[in-house]
């Protein structure tokens, strides 16, 4: 293994080119999918549960990892993740979590066929968010 470092080292050094497939995790045995707008400028708290089917299908996963975007002056947001199977008539909710600005979180969603991120609240005035997900399995 060591020898196949060096090898590696060296050649970089010398200038000769290394490449991954654009995307590519193939070295970490990783899966990504696209990175999707789950949410776009939502500009208040969520009031009602959304009806089945409103979120992304993350059934080829095992993460989804959630890219949370805020602006204006927020303080912070909290979210609960939902998780519904083909055929459920409600969704079942994950743990809260509050976020501050930009953060990633990882949501273990482990296959689900719907997956959606309710907005429970917002701190600060003139809030904007907007949530990023991209499935990943390790």
């Amino acid at each position: 293994m060591k020898k196949v470092l060096w090898l590696i080292v060296v050649m970089v050094l010398l200038g000769y080119g290394i490449s991954f497939a654009a995307g590519s995790s193939d070295l970490y045995n990783v899966k990504k999918g696209p990175t999707i707008e789950h949410r776009d400028n939502v500009l208040t708290a969520d009031t009602v549960i959304p009806a089945v089917g409103s979120g992304l299908d993350m059934s080829n996963y095992h993460y989804a990892i959630v890219d949370v975007c805020l602006d204006g002056t927020s303080d912070s947001i909290t979210l609960t993740p939902f998780f519904a199977a083909s055929g459920a008539s409600v969704y079942a909710s994950g743990t809260s979590v509050t976020c501050t600005y930009n953060e990633r979180l990882k949501v273990e969603v482990n296959g689900s066929q719907d997956f959606y991120v309710f907005i429970n609240a917002f701190s600060g005035t003139g809030e904007v968010a907007n949530i990023f997900v991209t499935g990943v399995t390790e």
